[in-house]
């Protein structure tokens, strides 16, 4: 075997001692928070008073019952159904909005009739206050007749409206 030079057999230690941290670091995070007793003096007179328990670090305790967490809250829409036309396999739902929507890849409009959602929408004519939603023919039959239609759009939703508009088959026009 051949011998190392002093600087090869540092770097070996190094590699093993930078290791040998990085897995206790990961096996401490692992473990379960500890209670410990209080020990200071203030404390001990106190009586049975406890220390908070430890966290490791990186991580956040969990919300007390006090604080509960909250999502938050999507900003009010209002939407109008404007036309529902039969285009053969799909209908057009078209709805108007009371403020514009920017188009965006990442976060898609959504439309909900019941149980059922649809995410393919457009622009008409680039009108950022209009939405009009693809729906396949079968989905559109799945729909009941009637149920309360919702729109979420970027932090915005319709689902808060006091009388929502309803999906009414019967003005579904042809081309």
């Amino acid at each position: 075997m051949a011998a190392l030079d002093p600087f090869e057999m540092q770097m070996q230690w190094m590699k093993r001692a930078r290791w040998m941290s990085l897995s206790i670091g990961l096996l401490m995070a692992c473990d379960p928070p500890e209670e410990r007793e209080a020990t200071s003096p203030s404390s001990a007179a106190a009586g049975t008073e406890r220390a908070r328990p430890i966290t490791p670090p990186g991580t956040r305790p969990s919300p007390t019952p006090r604080e509960p967490a909250v999502a938050p809250l999507a900003t009010a829409l209002s939407i109008e159904v404007t036309g529902l036309r039969d285009r053969g396999d799909v209908v057009e739902i078209e709805l108007a909005l009371d403020r514009r929507v920017r188009p965006t890849d990442a976060n898609r409009p959504t439309l909900r009739i019941g149980a059922e959602v649809v995410r393919s929408s457009r622009h008409p004519d680039g009108a950022l206050d209009r939405l009009v939603f693809l729906v396949p023919r079968a989905q559109f039959d799945r729909m009941p007749d009637g149920a309360a239609i919702s729109v979420r759009a970027l932090g915005m939703s319709s689902e808060s409206m006091a009388q929502p508009p309803v999906l009414d088959k019967s003005k579904v026009v042809a081309p």
